[in-house]
């Protein structure tokens, strides 16, 4: 919370800022991204592979994280100065996946319920450069903080949270397009390519000899893991008001 706090205050500050500067708008819609998230997804496949037998009475095996929906807010301002085709601003944007879950039941009446769960979000300063009436080129560089939460309860008492805070720099390079609705709203779609890892910070109070899905099985952190690769194609779209 308190660093999606020190984000928005950022955004704020940025909005506030650009004000002052002609042909001012505000932006906000909705994102689809992928992830690539290969080392957390082949974790996961080993999970499902170990956890579960046909003699299980009842299960259900972890999704694989690849994609969500998540939305975006920000602000952009003309530069007529530098180029009348060129806008700086910035972006929050919240790409938080669902929550991936696995349950189980033997015979023996053992049950276990475990869940990954990413938070996610960042703040993205963003260039984009009117190539003609059509196109219009998209950068950013943006700083992603967010956290990795692995959940483990069994019938045997063996309830286990593994946490890590995580963090890093991204840029993302694409290509968009708007169209006028009225004089001042427009809508926006953009495509763009993400280029982000993130540090995973765990929290080492916590020991990961406890974290037994199947009495055998460790968490991530047990497999040596501490960077999850996050970067992914997304597809943006919303409303722009002029003022």
């Amino acid at each position: 919370m308190r660093k999606f706090t020190i984000l928005l205050a950022l955004l704020i500050m940025c909005l506030s800022s650009t004000v002052v500067f002609a042909g001012y708008e505000v932006v906000g819609g909705g994102i689809y991204t992928t992830f690539d998230f290969s080392n957390l997804n082949d974790w996961i496949k080993n999970v499902n592979k170990d956890t579960f037998s046909a003699s299980d009475l009842k299960s259900n095996k972890f999704d694989e994280i690849e994609n969500t929906a998540g939305f975006y807010l920000g602000g952009y301002t003309d530069l007529p100065t530098f180029s009348p085709k060129l806008k700086i601003g910035g972006e929050y944007e919240n790409i938080s996946p669902d929550k991936s879950k696995l349950y189980k039941k033997e015979n023996d009446g053992f049950e276990v319920d475990a869940t990954i769960n990413i938070d996610l979000q960042g703040f993205t300063g963003v260039a984009k450069y009117q190539v003609n009436k059509f196109i219009i080129i998209n950068g950013g560089l943006g700083y992603y903080t967010g956290e990795y939460e692995f959940e483990v309860e069994n019938s045997e008492s063996y309830n286990y949270t593994q946490k890590a805070d995580l963090s890093g720099i991204g840029a993302k390079l694409g290509i968009g397009s708007s169209y006028s609705l009225s004089e001042n709203v427009n809508i926006y779609g953009n495509a763009n390519y993400r280029i982000l890892t993130l540090d995973m910070d765990f929290d080492d109070s916590v020991s990961v000899d406890e974290a037994y899905i199947d009495g055998n099985y460790n968490d991530q952190k047990d497999d040596g893991e501490d960077e999850l690769d996050a970067s992914g194609f997304e597809l943006t779209f919303g409303l722009a008001y002029k003022f």
